[in-house]
């Protein structure tokens, strides 16, 4: 189903990209640069959670109530960047001013860091633009922190036992337990690493989300239904 969705998200993301481009248009012809109107969804997972099928699950869900929203993963973002013409287009989508603003916050976040982490900064500006434009569910990437300051946003934590995730990657990737929970322990590590060092960021820490999820105890479409519930508490769909 996730590549299913991947696909699908390809072969429209030019048409959502118009639609922000008519958005923009009615912002600047009412004169409006307020920052961030529309709701977002970032996910923040655990390694060895499923982050991206509970992402796809929810923007089904949202979008049947009007609004389309869209879910991007790690390969659906990288392959918006590879494409210089939908790059180029999905950078329009803003106006002059809140490019300015993207510019100067970016300039500000990535000065002081070293090079390993300046060479996230295509990655960062992609995510914040979609964030800005609104209805989108962004998995990973660090997208709780690079829209953290956004007003609308709605930001959510999968975690889950470490026997649960030990199953699932040795079920993903065809391994045995023990060389699962190490690659879990390993990537975990580095992953918490470099949010922690360079991103002054703890992932762990609890104030960051808005919505705790235990992946062990909710399908997909469970977790998805929890979210879209309290989103709606929030106003925010």
């Amino acid at each position: 189903m996730p590549e299913e969705y991947r696909k699908s998200v390809f072969t429209s993301i030019i048409d959502q990209i118009d639609e922000w481009e008519k958005e923009k248009a009615k912002r600047l012809t009412q004169k409006e640069e307020k920052k961030g109107i529309h709701p977002f969804v970032t996910i923040s997972r655990e390694y060895g959670c499923g982050g991206y099928e509970t992402a796809v699950e929810l923007a089904r869900l949202l979008s049947a109530k009007g609004k389309k929203w869209i879910a991007f993963d790690r390969k659906v973002i990288e392959g918006i960047m590879r494409d210089m013409g939908v790059s180029r287009k999905l950078a329009e989508t803003l106006t002059t001013t809140t490019q300015s603003q993207m510019a100067t916050f970016f300039n500000s976040i990535f000065a002081s860091y070293p090079p390993q982490v300046a060479v996230h900064r295509k990655l960062a500006e992609t995510i914040r633009t979609l964030t800005l434009n609104g209805y989108v569910i962004i998995v990973g990437r660090g997208g709780n922190i690079i829209a953290r300051d956004l007003p609308k946003g709605f930001h959510i934590r999968l975690v889950a036992p470490m026997d649960w995730k030990i199953a699932r990657i040795a079920k993903i990737m065809g391994k045995k337990s023990k060389e699962a929970e190490k690659i879990i322990l390993e990537k975990s590590a580095a992953r918490e690493n470099f949010y922690r060092e360079f991103m002054k960021f703890d992932p762990a820490d609890t104030s960051h989300y808005d919505m705790i999820i235990n992946n062990a105890s909710f399908t997909s479409a469970e977790a998805a239904e929890a979210i879209s519930a309290a989103m709606a508490a929030r106003g925010l769909v």
